[in-house]
């Protein structure tokens, strides 16, 4: 199965002049947690929720001062709509990643999430690897969600001054 039988298509998307504030208020929205920064038609980064509220947290500024540019992530994993899923899923344990933005040609066509993989992990083929059912499927995303420095929680309490 390819990227693109499995892709999300229409995905918010926002440009490089956009305030924090703004972009925040369309996630809260739209219930989305990345967004990429397009200028043209082309991928120019992706901004996450926690990037926001990391910056919200490290700064003084306003969000409504900051932009998009400001704070982007701008080496993006990507892939292709005619790359198999099996090549999408190696670059998302790579990576660390559970998003990819797809890419034909340099504009951006759409992203290839955890939950996307997620809704089609019940197609015995859709792995193209003989034999990897369901499980294995559940198996490789929590791999993915679990690589280097994701997974550790840490209980936060109020400590006495």
């Amino acid at each position: 199965m390819r990227v693109e039988q499995v892709m999300t298509e229409r995905v918010w998307q926002c440009e490089p002049d956009a305030s924090l504030r703004r972009v925040m208020a369309v996630m809260v929205l739209r219930d989305c947690g990345w967004v990429p920064v397009v200028q043209e038609g082309r991928l120019l980064g992706v901004l996450t929720d926690r990037d926001i509220a990391v910056i919200a947290w490290r700064t003084d500024r306003s969000l409504s001062d900051l932009v998009a540019a400001d704070v982007m992530t701008r080496n993006v994993a990507s892939c292709a709509p005619d790359d198999s899923i099996v090549a999408a899923e190696l670059v998302m344990r790579a990576r660390g990643v559970r998003r990819l933005a797809v890419l034909e040609q340099g504009h951006l066509a759409g992203v290839l999430s955890l939950d996307d993989l997620a809704r089609h992990a019940s197609q015995a083929d859709c792995w193209e690897v003989p034999g990897l059912g369901a499980g294995q499927v559940l198996g490789l995303l929590c791999d993915i969600v679990q690589a280097p420095g994701r997974g550790q929680s840490e209980v936060l309490s109020k400590q006495p001054a």
